[in-house]
């Protein structure tokens, strides 16, 4: 590679950096943009790209829309040709997804499919107003980025091709279904990383194993009070990067309670019962929350208010300064239920969520500088929910091995089978091995070097991205080799959830290393 390192201007970078804040601030204003919900952020693509052809850019947008396995399917695949002494160097892949996962907090009435991300910036952190949503910067950031550079008539590069993929946040069906046809390109940079000054060169794969445990109900007993009991309070999280965290899931702890009580009130020969159970509204986040309505007699309301106070003590000590806002609440049920589950019911949901694998399962030993450092296998118990006959139970298994994947999977699969539950695996995606020879990230490094003057860190993400897809349908069997494929991005904390913050001077940073490698991609090449 060639030792001399193109500098772009420091003005030519002020600018796509502010047209990059400038489209976000646009992209949050359109809906919807939820998991294979992507019409509004499709026509707002479709409209900006239009509005370039006005202007004389050279520029082509290819739309795959289609259902595939009854998902639909919203590509985007835009074309800008090279500059002028660019047209022999390696073609460039800007890759980001159009969805967002969409939460808010308890009580919001934000309807994501109709109303825009209400945003609000304090000093250097943009949040959705008063954390009341998702903000959506995951990736919308990395879709206004892309905006930026295309629009830029003064920036010298090779072909950029903006591949805008759907669905990534609920099954990565969009990156699955991808028509390779329409990619032309040596090189992937994936905008969806979550950390200033870090490179990924690798991600863990996944895969959705799914549970639903048949509901026999029985008449609500006579003299019995309906109470909601709740876990909540709880640091939920990206469950891909926050699950290394220790974070606890309320769902476990759900299932944990549960069987306290029963356990308490069969000293007596009392019993409760169960009417409902909710937990988790995503698979990809740790659940914060979960919630049941519970049925006893009359007379052991105060004995189960007194349990309740006592598996909260014992919650709030093992998590100690961890889960600071974990609670734990009792209260009336004003709906009403006829029928409650049976006993034989609550049991298998209570093995279920007691026993399915949860949380960290095995650390990465596959090279020795992220052995021990690297979560290599996880799974998530993210939703437990009753559907009418059924109480679905969905964990989200991650692991840079897939042997490991399939063994998580097949572990939740014989609990299922032992208490007479269905089960499937849905969402199967592939991990991203590194490549420690990737001329890509070499690029990359020594970019980052002569630009900031210190090291970049390259590491592997246990999350999953794209390029796990990517990587195997751009793989050549006979050379053994795909194309060259690096992830960053700016700072965000805690995605997934309402607390979602970009971190806006990790922005420019993000920018001007794009630029710069643009600029040395002909050295790249040779």
């Amino acid at each position: 590679m060639n030792n001399t390192a193109a500098k772009v201007s420091q003005d030519i970078i002020k600018k796509i950096y502010e047209r990059t804040i400038f489209h976000f601030k646009a992209i949050c204003g359109t809906y919807p943009r939820g998991s294979k919900k992507e019409s509004g952020i499709c026509c707002f693509i479709k409209e900006f790209v239009n509005g370039l052809k006005e202007k004389g850019i050279d520029i082509d947008l290819k739309h795959q829309s289609e259902t595939r396995e009854g998902k639909p399917i919203n590509n985007i695949v835009i074309t800008k040709p090279a500059s002028k002494g660019y047209e022999n160097a390696k073609k460039v892949a800007l890759q980001a997804h159009l969805d967002m996962v969409c939460q808010k907090v308890e009580g919001s009435k934000h309807n994501f499919d109709t109303m825009p991300i209400k945003f609000e910036i304090n000093g250097n952190l943009m949040t959705s107003e008063n954390k009341e949503t998702t903000l959506g910067a995951d990736d919308g950031i990395g879709i206004a980025c892309i905006m930026a550079i295309l629009e830029s008539t003064e920036l010298s590069h090779p072909q950029i091709q903006a591949v805008l993929t759907s669905d990534e946040e609920d099954g990565m069906s969009g990156a699955k279904w991808l028509d390779t046809k329409l990619v032309d390109a040596d090189c992937f940079i994936n905008i969806d990383a979550e950390e200033d000054g870090v490179l990924y060169y690798g991600c863990a794969g996944g895969i959705y194993a799914k549970t639903d445990i048949p509901v026999k109900y029985m008449p609500k007993p006579e003299d019995t009070v309906l109470l909601n009991f709740e876990i909540s309070g709880l640091l939920g999280g990206h469950s891909g990067i926050k699950i290394g965290n220790k974070h606890a899931n309320a769902n476990r702890l759900m299932g944990r309670a549960l069987n306290y009580f029963i356990n308490d009130f069969s000293k007596t020969g009392d019993k409760i019962f169960l009417a409902n159970i909710s937990g988790g509204d995503v698979k990809n986040a740790i659940t914060k929350k979960a919630s049941v309505v519970a049925a006893v007699k009359n007379n052991q309301r105060k004995r189960f208010e007194k349990k309740a106070q006592e598996i909260e003590k014992i919650f709030k000590y093992e998590y100690g300064m961890l889960e600071q806002k974990l609670a734990v609440k009792t209260s009336t049920c004003e709906d009403c239920y006829e029928n409650v589950m049976s006993e034989e019911t609550l049991k298998k949901i209570i093995t279920m969520i007691m026993t399915v694998p949860n949380g960290v399962l095995d650390m990465y030993i596959g090279d020795k500088e992220l052995t021990g450092k690297l979560v290599e296998t996880s799974s998530n118990l993210g939703i437990v929910k009753l559907n009418g006959t059924s109480v679905s139970v969905v964990c989200f298994v991650r692991s840079f091995i897939e042997s490991k994947k399939r063994f998580a999977a097949e572990q939740i699969r014989l609990i299922a089978e032992s208490i007479g539950a269905g089960f499937a695996v849905d969402t199967d995606f592939p991990e991203w091995n590194p490549d420690f020879d990737s001329g890509l990230v070499k690029l990359f490094k020594k970019t980052y070097k002569d630009i900031f003057d210190k090291e970049l860190s390259c590491e592997s993400i246990h999350a999953g991205l794209e390029c796990g897809y990517f990587f195997k349908a751009f793989y050549n069997p006979q050379t053994q080799k795909s194309a060259d494929f690096v992830a960053v991005g700016p700072t965000l904390h805690d995605v997934h959830v309402p607390e979602e913050t970009l971190y806006l001077d990790t922005v420019e940073p993000l920018v001007a290393l794009l630029l710069n490698v643009f600029a040395n991609m002909t050295a790249y090449s040779q």
